[in-house]
């Protein structure tokens, strides 16, 4: 990957402690919220790699296989399988919709999403 940008919710402290954890673990990586980014509304983590894009748990599947860690490149191609990847949406889309509740039970700064945002 030469030159990946994860683009993620900067309004959301569930985003923000991942996007930390990232920016450690995926230094090959660019991390920026949406905001640094310039984009106003963002409905799932973006994973741009020049003209092609990458959305939600396939953003996350992909920047996985790119790691110089093996246990993480494992981890991206099992969620890239056929019938893992659909499971891994669904949960990815869970997550995206509870994330202001579970960043309220981690003690981190709720989203800032309004109802109809969903990710």
């Amino acid at each position: 990957m030469s030159h990946a940008v994860l683009v993620y919710d900067g309004d959301c402290g569930m985003c923000e402690k991942c996007a930390g954890w990232l920016r450690s673990h995926m230094p090959h990586v660019q991390v920026v919220s949406h905001h640094a980014y310039g984009v106003k509304d963002l409905s799932a983590v973006l994973l741009v790699e020049g003209d092609i894009h990458y959305e939600g748990a396939s953003a996350i599947a992909r920047m996985l296989t790119t790691s110089t860690l093996l246990r993480y490149r494992f981890l991206g191609r099992v969620m890239s399988l056929v019938g893992i990847r659909s499971i891994a949406q669904v949960v990815y889309s869970m997550v995206a919709r509870n994330r202001s509740r579970i960043s309220r039970m981690l003690g981190l700064t709720a989203c800032a999403v309004d109802g109809q945002r969903t990710s």
